[in-house]
């Protein structure tokens, strides 16, 4: 699929190229294969962060590509439906160009995925993260800890390319550890990477053990990018429009990366795509900070419901950060269990008491920089979508139709039915959720107990799509202590666990609570006969057998 080829709802532009006579360091931004990009500034796939409600505020300040959040590999190719719909392509960003990130280790995994992903979820490109420094992530084997095992990265590539049919990119650290001994792997690998097919690579310089401790090393990036003959994408520290331009040309890389600055920051790519065109940036007013805010309000209520309350005590948060008063309001924020009231106090920080320009924080947000103007002219953002404006004092949304463009035809989960996003570690691929949902009292509770990341995202994924609340573990230390506290309808427990053995713990969940539902799970093919004798009063279901677990815990809880 092309980057224009995604059906477009009217009214939404073409993302314009910068003009023809742009200075900086380029006329138009790079090609990643046949997907020409407007500029050199992308948003970085960001867990918890880039969701769909974020990527379209990122689309209309002017992101070139946006990316999602971690999909798994093995959740999409087992069909999983809530990491479906998670990815799937927004039809409110036209023809913006969308990759799709994935993580995993299954070569084949990666293949199916990215298959689904291109063919039926709207993806320009695939991105295989190899660069996550998540403990959870690292520790199931995927992401940075890929980096220990360059043939395995070059198999999960090679079936990845072959696969998609629409070009496939890799994120990267520049190794596991600095301890390593000799060159950084990433020079190495990035050469066979570009060998097989691959059409950019990002490296986020820091080593995986670093995480986002220290500085970034863009050394290396300047050094992978006088080596490699496809684009090379800088990522890591980028907090400003100067900043960018400046890694741009230092660097060599043919387009940056911007990920944890642009939170409560959006503007960031505007601000970004002015100073690489020439053109005059005002400073952002508090008007149009609360403008973005209250409208990333809107959208994740329309995509979540009632339950964005509490996803918008961190969000809301990002955006006031920099006011001298930020406890205060996060904490009255945090509190509240109503995001129109969120909002309202989220106005009376920035805006002050009366919905006037000129907040109860002596800073504004963002940088601390006095009221400015709204954006320039009034018209469209860069990337084709208007953009966002500023509220009428007192009036409890947006003045302008900028919010009925975004959330029209967004394809979000609304009113009663919609999935418990968050409710559990784990979910919708965010691995280290901000903020986790209250479990809700209706809901039954299913605890699942697998040392396979990908597996407990999968089953909560599955489950959470099905109404109920999950939880999980990912072994069995403390279960018992898990289990008074949880109180669960439901146990799945994985059978051969590294350091536990599935059918100890289900002697000791018997010998405590005799009544308690379990499941057992294995993916090996003969794991029922062998059980029959021992677990013969319990429920046995093969691991990805969606359709027999689901059946299983239908049996159990009616």
């Amino acid at each position: 699929m092309s980057s224009t080829s995604a059906s477009r709802p009217e009214g939404v532009a073409d993302p314009a190229p910068p003009p023809a006579g742009a200075p900086g360091p380029g006329r138009e931004g790079p090609a990643v294969g046949g997907v020409r990009l407007a500029s050199p500034f992308l948003l970085a796939p960001m867990a918890g962060v880039a969701d769909r409600p974020f990527r379209r505020l990122a689309g209309s300040y002017g992101a070139a590509m946006t990316t999602s959040e971690l999909a798994s590999a093995a959740a999409l190719a087992h069909r999983g439906k809530a990491t479906r719909e998670m990815v799937r392509r927004d039809p409110a960003l036209g023809a913006l160009p969308y990759a799709i990130q994935l993580f995993g280790k299954v070569p084949a995994e990666f293949a199916e995925a990215a298959r689904i992903c291109a063919g039926e979820l709207g993806a320009d490109t695939i991105d295989l993260n190899f660069a996550c420094p998540s403990r959870k992530v690292v520790k199931s084997g995927h992401g940075a800890a890929l980096l220990r095992d360059p043939d395995l990265c070059l198999r999960i590539a090679e079936n990845a390319v072959r696969a998609a049919g629409v070009p496939v990119t890799v994120k990267a650290r520049p190794g596991f550890s600095p301890e390593d001994r000799g060159e950084p792997v990433i020079f190495a690998l990035a050469a066979g990477l570009a060998g097989l097919g691959v059409a950019a690579v990002t490296l986020h310089p820091r080593w995986a053990t670093q995480a986002f401790g220290g500085e970034a090393d863009w050394s290396l990036t300047a050094r992978l990018a006088a080596r490699l003959p496809i684009p090379v994408v800088g990522s890591g520290d980028i907090d400003s429009a100067g900043l960018a331009l400046r890694r741009l040309a230092d660097s060599g890389c043919a387009a940056v990366m911007l990920g944890r600055a642009v939170r409560g920051r959006p503007w960031l790519f505007a601000e970004c795509l002015s100073l690489w065109r020439g053109e005059a940036c005002p400073p952002h007013g508090r008007e149009e900070i609360f403008a973005a805010a209250s409208l990333h309000a809107r959208l994740l209520e329309a995509e979540r419901g009632r339950r964005a309350v509490y996803v918008l005590r961190s969000v809301l948060s990002w955006y006031i950060r920099d006011l001298r008063n930020a406890a205060a309001f996060r904490r009255r924020i945090c509190s509240s269990e109503r995001i129109g009231e969120q909002i309202d106090i989220l106005r009376e920080a920035l805006l002050g008491p009366d919905g006037a320009d000129g907040g109860a924080g002596d800073a504004a947000a963002g940088g601390g920089e006095t009221p400015g103007p709204p954006a320039p002219g009034g018209g469209p953002a860069p990337g084709g979508l208007p953009r966002p404006r500023p509220a009428r004092p007192g009036a409890p949304g947006l003045a302008s139709a900028a919010p009925a463009l975004f959330i029209a035809g967004c394809g979000c989960y609304t009113g009663a039915n919609e999935r418990p996003d968050n409710a559990y570690p784990g979910n919708r691929g965010n691995l280290e959720p901000e903020q986790e949902e209250p479990y809700m009292p209706d809901q039954k509770k299913i605890l699942v107990v697998d040392d396979e990341a990908h597996i407990r995202m999968l089953y909560s994924e599955e489950l959470g799509e099905d109404g109920y609340a999950v939880v999980t573990a990912e072994n069995g230390k403390g279960l018992l202590e898990l289990i008074e506290k949880e109180k669960p309808d439901v146990v799945i427990l994985d059978i051969k666990m590294v350091d536990y053995n599935g059918l100890d713990l289900l002697q000791d969940i018997r010998n405590k609570y005799y009544d308690l539902p379990v499941i057992l799970c294995s993916a090996y093919d003969t794991f029922k006969d062998d059980m029959k004798s021992i677990a013969a009063d319990h429920y046995v279901v093969k691991s990805f057998d969606l359709a027999e677990l689901r059946q299983k815990i239908s049996e159990i809880l009616t």
